[in-house]
Parts: structure tokens; sequence; C-alpha cells
């Protein structure tokens, strides 16, 4: 499992001092599908990845 790492605030989209463990292997790809999510691209996937992760911005 690859670990990732967000700094910065995302102008308060993101939570600040927080730590999302994940219990299954996902792909790295999900946080960047997700991000993606958040930032107003849409697309299906990307990549290797399997969804998004739930509860990372507050949006």
């Amino acid at each position: 499992m690859v670990g990732g790492y967000l700094a910065g605030g995302g102008s308060g989209a993101l939570p600040g001092g927080c730590h999302i463990r994940v219990t299954e292997e996902m792909p790295i790809g999900n946080l960047q599908f997700t991000m993606l999510q958040n930032f107003g691209m849409q697309r299906d996937l990307l990549g290797d990845s399997t969804g998004i992760i739930s509860g990372l911005f507050n949006s």
C-alpha cells in the first residue's frame, strides 16, 4: 500500500488535522480521482482507480 499526504487547506475544502486509514488495498488512483472530482473534473474513473474516497473533502 502506498501512503498519501495532502498539505494545505484547499480554501477550506480539505479538513485539517485528520488521518484517513483504509482497511483494504486501495489504489493511489482513488486519491487522485477523488481530488479531480472535488476540483470539478467529471470522469468515470482514472487509471486503476476503483472509486472515490468518501469523507475526504468538506464539500
